[in-house]
């Protein structure tokens, strides 16, 4: 067999024998962070209050995530899906256990209640 020289190249990609790791080495010897780990409450509220652009009407609107996240729920539990009817709930339901103000009030109204109220507001409207 051919042994390797006892001196080679120094170069990219092949340091000096005596500057390479030793086995088992880690490269981070004083397991120093850069930066401290955030608490994922902190990412959350980071995440919710970032603000988004979004088209509405034809017009761009900057909105935050947790207020859009909110809207499309709301338009899609009004199309008619009860998961996002399920989920509107839920919420509304911790937002009452943490005491916040407002709240979303999410009621069952007749067709023929809301008939009524629509031809009022055209009555209203002439």
């Amino acid at each position: 067999m051919n042994t390797p020289p006892q001196t080679y190249a120094v170069g990219h990609g092949r340091p000096p024998v005596h500057t390479r790791w030793k086995k088992g080495q880690c490269g981070n010897p004083r397991r120093i962070r850069k930066r401290t780990a955030k608490p994922v409450v902190a990412m959350v509220d980071e995440f919710f209050a970032k603000e988004i652009a979004v088209v509405e009407n034809g017009t761009s609107v900057r909105r935050s995530a947790f207020e859009v996240i909110l809207l499309r729920l709301c338009y899609k539990a009004m199309a008619g899906s009860t998961r996002a009817l399920t989920v509107l709930a839920k919420y509304r339901e911790f937002a009452k256990s943490r005491n916040g103000p407002g709240g979303l009030k999410v009621e069952w109204v007749d067709d023929a209640e809301y008939l009524a109220y629509l031809k009022e507001m055209a009555g209203n409207n002439d």
